[in-house]
């Protein structure tokens, strides 16, 4: 088959990288084509960092039972001679039932996943690659790591928070697929087809290259690394100083936001200010503490990375609350790190960390100090 050249529509023209990514992939699922060799597709456990590598694999491993799934339900279904018969609501019902079991979500290990992350990122510098700890050690719930010292009260409130909301994402997923399961049987049922190709059909709908891998995927990759950047965040001192440390192919938006960024950690954030007039002392004031401070509990959650935005009189430009800020974690699938920043023997250049050791390094420190006054 012929290279084909797919150009991106006029209304994505200031979306990231990575959103066009998700654009381009599902049009590629829509033709039928092959991928690009070049598109690089992030998996669970490719990551540089080995330990987050391991706890994404853990993580994803426990959302579903992907290489099973197929085969436990077209066991089901060949079991109950589902596409030998006229379904009767009673069929559907406890097909209903079997799939939420199937699709039953391990709250208490997805529960311990999201503490360890957490710990990870309070215990060690999330900037080296290989990090001698042991997961099997830390400890399994909030209550056993409080009484370890290893978790303040605070702390353990954002984890809190932070389960609830890992659950309720892979609950969205998680229903939505029970939901295209149950229209598969119905549809099947009513067409006559055999075994044979409603085994296809799963296999195209919840195969390794499906929709549904990918978001669980991205699940796994996108909730280990912003609770074990959070988890570190916490840990920083007020007033103390982090820098962020991209991947050489990581999104454009992040190389420039993020890689190289030497950001105030602070403990409690700033107001909310979306409903303050837009250019007032105080909507700047706050907007200053967005652009140059960050927080453990700082998202980009309501923001956008694509500088206009679409409206009824055509593209405006975002208001600086409605744009992306350097956070925790800044996008869906991101491995971006903060790590610890010492203005007094360290500096930046070039988006890299460099750090003094002899006279001539510490005049180009002072010189990008000179150019970052509120570091000094």
């Amino acid at each position: 088959m012929p290279e084909i050249n797919i150009q991106i529509p006029k209304q994505l023209i200031n979306a990231t990288r990575f959103e066009k990514s998700i654009v381009i992939d599902g049009l590629i699922d829509v033709l039928g084509l092959n991928k690009s060799k070049h598109i690089h597709r992030l998996k669970p456990g490719d990551g540089e960092n080995k330990i987050i590598a391991e706890l994404e694999n853990k993580y994803y491993n426990q959302l579903w039972k992907r290489k099973d799934l197929n085969e436990m339900v077209l066991k089901y279904i060949t079991e109950k001679r589902l596409l030998k018969k006229k379904m009767s609501d009673k069929d559907v019902d406890k097909f209903q039932v079997f799939l939420a079991k199937l699709f039953g979500i391990p709250v208490e290990r997805i529960t311990e996943l999201v503490l360890k992350s957490f710990l990870v990122g309070a215990m060690v510098e999330l900037g080296e690659k290989e990090i001698s700890l042991n997961l099997a050690n830390l400890p399994k719930s909030v209550r056993d790591a409080i009484k370890q010292g290893k978790l303040t009260w605070e702390q353990a409130r954002y984890i809190n928070m932070a389960e609830h909301l890992a659950v309720e994402h892979i609950r969205g997923i998680s229903e939505a697929a029970q939901h295209r399961l149950r229209e598969m049987l119905i549809n099947a049922n009513m067409d006559g087809i055999s075994p044979e190709i409603l085994a296809q059909r799963l296999f195209e709908q919840f195969g390794d290259d499906s929709m549904l891998n990918r978001d669980m995927e991205r699940i796994a990759i996108t909730e280990m690394n912003s609770i074990a950047n959070a988890g570190f965040i916490s840990g920083v001192r007020d007033g103390e100083y982090v820098v962020g440390v991209s991947h050489k192919d990581a999104c454009g938006w992040c190389l420039d936001n993020i890689n190289g960024k030497v950001m105030k950690v602070i403990d409690n954030p700033p107001p909310e200010y979306a409903n303050l007039p837009v250019g007032s002392d105080k909507y700047q004031s706050i907007a200053k503490i967005w652009d140059t401070c960050i927080w453990s509990t700082k998202t980009n959650i309501g923001r956008s990375t694509a500088k206009r935005k679409k409206t009824e009189h055509g593209y405006i430009v975002r208001e600086h609350h409605e744009l992306a800020s350097p956070s925790v974690l800044c996008h869906a699938n991101g491995r971006c790190r903060w790590v610890h920043f010492y203005p007094e023997y360290m500096y930046i250049e070039n988006g890299e960390i460099k750090y003094v050791s002899n006279d001539e390094e510490d005049a180009e420190r002072r010189k990008w100090l000179d150019k970052n006054p509120q570091l000094k």
